[in-house]
Formats: C-alpha cells, sequence, structure tokens
C-alpha cells in the first residue's frame, strides 16, 4: 500500500537502530511492538533477529495488513495507554513513531504500560519525529496538533518522566529529522 511506501525510509532507519540495540538478545526473546501499524518494522526485525515478535496496534485496517504480511506472529489489537497482557512479558518494547500520537496527559499512563510489560532488565526503545524547538522546529511545534507529524514530546523529558517507572535512559540518539530513546528497566537481567 501507499501507507509502507511512504512510511519505510523512516522505518528502515528506526528498524536498523532496533535491530543493533536488540542484537544481543537471546533466541525467542519475546519484542512487542506497539502500534505495529502494517506490520513493516516487525517483518525486518523478525527477519533479522532470532526473536519471538509480536505486534499491537489499535487501527483494525492496520491490523489486517499485518496479520498478512506477519503470518507467524502474535498480533492483537489494543492501545499504548493499556497494554492486553500480564506484568513481565517482553525483553523489549519498541515504539516506532507512536509517542506523537500520545496527548501529554497519556505520556505517564504509556511509560507506566512499558515498565508493566518488560521484564527486569528489559529495554524500551522509542522513535519519533523530532526537531529541536528552535526556528523552523518551533513553528511546526506549535502546529502539532494540526500537522500530526511532529513529536510534542522531547526525549529528555520522555527520559526525566520514565525514571518514575524505574526505566533509566541509556542513550539518546538524534538522527536526522528524528530521535531514538533507549530505556531499560531497572532490576536484574532477566530477559526471556
Amino acid at each position: 500500500p501507499l501507507y509502507d511506501a511512504l512510511a519505510w525510509p523512516f522505518v528502515h532507519a528506526s528498524t536498523q537502530v532496533a535491530i543493533a540495540e536488540l542484537a544481543d538478545l537471546p533466541p525467542g526473546s519475546r519484542v512487542l511492538e506497539v502500534g505495529v501499524g502494517t506490520g513493516l518494522a516487525l517483518a525486518a526485525l523478525t527477519e533479522a533477529l532470532p526473536i519471538a515478535g509480536e505486534g499491537m496496534d489499535q487501527s483494525p485496517g492496520m491490523m489486517e495488513i499485518a496479520r498478512a504480511r506477519l503470518p507467524a506472529s502474535r498480533l492483537f489489537q489494543g492501545e499504548a495507554e493499556s497494554i492486553p497482557v500480564s506484568n513481565d512479558q517482553y525483553a523489549a518494547v519498541l515504539y516506532s513513531y507512536v509517542f506523537r500520537h500520545i496527548k501529554p496527559a497519556g505520556v505517564n499512563q504509556v511509560l507506566g504500560e512499558a515498565s508493566r510489560v518488560l521484564v527486569p532488565g528489559g529495554r524500551a526503545i522509542v522513535t519519533d519525529f523530532w526537531l529541536p524547538l528552535m526556528g523552523v522546529g518551533l513553528a511546526l511545534a506549535a502546529n502539532t496538533q494540526i500537522l500530526g507529524i511532529w513529536s510534542l514530546h522531547d526525549p529528555n523529558t520522555l527520559a526525566e518522566r520514565a525514571k518514575a517507572f524505574g526505566l533509566v535512559a541509556e542513550r539518546i540518539e538524534y538522527p536526522p529529522f528524528s530521535f531514538t530513546l533507549t530505556l531499560r528497566k531497572a532490576g536484574l537481567n532477566s530477559v526471556l
């Protein structure tokens, strides 16, 4: 679909970061992509790494395409603010271009859910669009709710807020027009 063609350059870049970040996971580790969309990133991730990739999205239409693309993966419908799984399930949770859809009031709930579903030592990887709030970035940020394409969430602020949920920032990278924030859940390195 057209969506995949337009999204691929961004998805490819964020997936390469996730592959590098998760290359040390033991085979069979469970990894959840929140906002799996059409399954582009999860397909690339499961092709590159010997993980048990799972995906969740709120859109039935996106899920239908993802199911066709990923017939062997567990895919389910849900919201980032309330992931319908029990505690301590995943070695990693990925948020590729999802946080731009989270209203500021819902950020703590999403971070809390990431911490809840991660095993101790698990990682949350957040990638989203970003421009520093200066010049053009300020103008875009002022119109974010109208444009719907630039994150309202500063990665440093997300890292600070994540501490309240036992998630510690390991790395923040700034590729062009985006950021990638890697958070690790406190506790023993008990990766599934």
